[in-house]
């Protein structure tokens, strides 16, 4: 969100390297699917048009698994929030502060700031399951 506002948001599942997701940013919509086999991106009817080039490999949050100067902010490692520095795995990322939220035992938010042209922007990715979702599949390009 960049004052308040929130600009873009996607729902969907992420299960290893493979990603199902709708994303919404204003009034567009689009469903988006990344497998071991490609991408592919639904047009404004609807259409699955697939996207040209290799399909990133890494898990989208493997950035996770590298990070610095984690610490317990608040709370009691079942309910509160830890602080980190994102390591060399987040690219570009790396050396962004982050949070992350516990309820429960669990993660349930990861939070951090990007600078948009010239905007603050704050990232919320929300953790609704944990565990396999079940196998994402290549859409049915009809």
């Amino acid at each position: 969100e960049v004052d308040g506002q929130t600009l873009t948001t996607i729902r969907g599942v992420v299960d290893g390297t493979a990603v199902s997701a709708n994303i919404a940013a204003g009034e567009t919509r689009v469903s988006y699917v990344r497998t071991d086999d490609g991408e592919w991106i639904t047009e404004p009817d609807g259409t699955w048009v697939v996207l040209e080039g290799d399909a990133p490999v890494a898990p989208p949050l493997r950035a996770l698994s590298d990070v610095s100067d984690l610490a317990l902010i608040d709370g009691n490692g079942t309910r509160g929030e830890m602080r980190g520095v994102l390591g060399p795995l987040a690219a570009s990322a790396h050396g962004v502060e982050f949070s992350v939220r516990l309820r429960g035992g669990r993660i349930d938010s990861i939070v951090y700031e990007a600078d948009i042209g010239g905007e603050t922007a704050v990232v919320t990715t929300r953790i609704t399951k944990v565990g396999s979702a079940g196998a994402v599949t290549n859409p049915d390009l009809g």
